[in-house]
């Protein structure tokens, strides 16, 4: 299981969103998510209480929202852009490669508390916002943030990991400065990620959509343990 939470604070004003869900992983990576947001109300005009809810799987994408008055059930759409991701806003917590990148900046380590029944180490560093793009794979989306310029770039990333005796992510923090190309700062943003029930078998469900293509619906994908990448 997985959830996040971010915190954005602009103008002395702070707003929190978040997910929760489940991913399941494959001999090659992660290859499903299930993840519903959560947010306050008012981040939309017909909030009823319920954040749209996102199962994904490489090339389709499909969404359940119920922030509407009246939801129009589950609505595919996707194309070769769309893969599962595990997106904490500032990295991707399944992909091996942006997550050497950003440990390659630690400062510091430290034991830490017990995370998920497992005794943890506590990582912590800088990185960019200018580094982290150069370190993203293949985008999530074609929604995914374009390449950072200016002072941009340059912003500071200060984060945190708690990786267990198994060097699995167990929690996951950064905060930052939203920083304009001049070097303004436009807004500061703190995330905070928590992953649990490693070892456990989330079979994740392929929604019968009632609109959009129909490829595949109602399939179980019967996988590997969530967080149990091939090693």
């Amino acid at each position: 299981m997985v959830t996040t939470k971010l915190t954005v604070t602009k103008k002395g004003e702070t707003i929190e969103l978040g997910s929760a869900g489940a991913a399941d992983f494959g001999p090659r990576g992660i290859i499903a998510t299930d993840l519903t947001a959560t947010m306050p109300a008012g981040v939309f005009s017909a909030f009823t209480g319920a954040g749209p809810r996102v199962v994904t799987v490489k090339g389709h994408r499909y969404i359940k929202d119920d922030t509407a008055q009246e939801s129009r059930g589950w609505q595919e759409s996707g194309d070769d852009a769309v893969r599962p991701c595990l997106d904490a806003t500032w990295t991707l917590l399944a992909d091996p490669a942006m997550l050497a990148a950003v440990l390659a900046t630690t400062t510091g380590r430290s034991r830490a508390g017990v995370y998920d029944g497992t005794p943890t180490v506590l990582h912590e560093g800088v990185i960019t916002l200018g580094a982290l793009h150069r370190a993203r794979p293949r985008p999530c989306d074609d929604l995914d943030p374009a390449e950072p310029q200016g002072a941009t770039a340059g912003a500071k990333v200060s984060w945190r990991m708690w990786i267990g005796e198994d060097r699995l992510v167990r929690r996951a923090w950064a905060a930052w400065d939203g920083v304009s190309e001049t070097g303004r700062v436009l807004y500061t943003q703190v995330a905070d990620a928590r992953m649990t029930a490693w070892g456990t078998r989330p079979g994740i469900e392929i929604p019968r959509a009632s609109g959009g293509r129909a490829g595949g619906l109602g399939k179980i994908l019967q996988v590997r343990a969530v967080g149990q990448p091939s090693r």
